[in-house]
């Protein structure tokens, strides 16, 4: 590989951004248009500028709203460095925070600097601090807000100058160790294998380009400098951050609904009719929100233009382990479908003694009414 490296030139001068991404929950659902008049009616501190986020490759009933939040210094490797700030909210309830930080010099040096991002907390920091403010903004366009913890961060290297120009084959070949360095956000070389495994991934729709993605960082070479890919991946992004909380929300929702149908079950059957009509229409709402979120996803590559476009989403969602989230979900929904049954017959079945208790009961009356007008007579 090094031999490589230096028949083809040495060491080659490059340009481009990081990309950082945190990804988080605000709710069910984000009314972008309210969030859009709100924001335009107030100088709200930090907000430089809104825009609607359009793309050649994505297509949203309602766009995303770009709030651009400023600038933010930093220090990393001893430098003091700058990042631009801004949030994309989507309507389906996810902000995403994105960093943009300028980088030149070489191929290691950029390894170095992932390697570095990689052991610092000064980004997920700064992106807690900015959820907060972005969180007030938000605030009266939310419906059904979520408190969640999770969050789904990833980062993209994008070259967009070589002092010498490269296909992006070439660039693989040439500079390749050094590709799977920056994805693996290490500083020594890596073996044949891990290269191997960490370059597989790729796709590319120009000569001049090529895009290499993992599980939580893409390496992007495009002299154009546009957002198609990126915004894929973000996207791509929202989706799994969406899959993660719903996971976790079914799992509780579950188990809860579980314990409580144990314990109706332990108690008189008659007076548990009414506790397990409100099981039943929790578990129907639940079902709800799954199938929201399923259909959701299953529709995701709708939204998609291009049939390279969707060859992108495919390869981050290997990565990614989308189809995995998503069967986790279906599981949880055909269990849910079976409480839900359960749940329906058990209340069936009260009904049904409810009313045989009703008949014998008005047979007893019956026969003491008979007896007592006999012996009255």
């Amino acid at each position: 590989m090094e031999q490589t490296q230096t028949a083809t030139g040495g060491k080659n001068s490059i340009k481009g951004n990081i990309l950082l991404f945190f990804c988080y929950e605000l709710a069910y659902a984000v009314k972008v248009d309210t969030l859009e008049k709100l924001l335009r009616k107030q100088e709200t501190e930090g907000v430089l500028s809104l825009r609607r986020s359009k793309s050649h490759y994505l297509r949203f009933e309602s766009y995303p709203l770009v709030i651009k939040l400023g600038e933010e210094k930093f220090q990393l490797q001893n430098i003091t460095e700058t990042a631009l700030v801004h949030a994309r909210v989507f309507d389906f309830g996810v902000v995403s925070l994105c960093f943009k930080i300028p980088f030149s010099g070489d191929f290691r040096g950029l390894a170095a600097k992932a390697s570095a991002l990689s052991e610092s907390d000064i980004f997920p920091d700064l992106a807690t601090s900015y959820l907060k403010k972005i969180k007030r903004f938000v605030a009266p366009a939310l419906h059904r807000p979520i408190a969640s913890d999770l969050v789904e961060d990833y980062v993209i290297f994008h070259v967009t100058e070589l002092d010498k120009p490269l296909t992006g084959q070439q660039l693989l070949h040439t500079h390749g160790p050094e590709i799977a360095m920056i994805l693996r956000a290490e500083e020594r070389s890596l073996s044949e294998q891990e290269t191997a495994n960490a370059l597989s991934n790729n796709i590319s729709y120009y000569p001049e380009d090529v895009l290499v993605v993992d599980w939580d960082r893409a390496f992007l070479y495009d002299r154009e400098d546009h957002r198609d890919h990126i915004n894929i991946i973000e996207y791509a992004n929202t989706q799994l951050l969406d899959m993660r909380y719903y996971d976790r929300w079914l799992d509780g929702e579950l188990d809860v609904i579980q314990r409580e149908m144990q314990l109706e079950g332990r108690k008189t059957p008659i007076f548990s009719a009414a506790r397990y009509r409100r099981l039943s229409r929790r578990t129907m709402m639940l079902m709800t929100d799954v199938l929201w979120l399923i259909d959701q996803i299953d529709n995701s590559l709708k939204a998609i233009d291009t049939l390279y476009a969707a060859r992108v989403y495919r390869a981050l969602g290997r990565r990614l382990y989308l189809d995995e989230w998503k069967r986790g979900l279906d599981r949880k929904l055909e269990a849910l479908r079976d409480m839900s049954g359960t749940l329906n017959m058990k209340i069936y079945n009260l009904r049904s003694t409810i009313l045989e208790l009703a008949i014998v009961i008005l047979i007893v009356v019956e026969i003491i009414l008979f007896l007592g007008w006999g012996s009255s007579r």
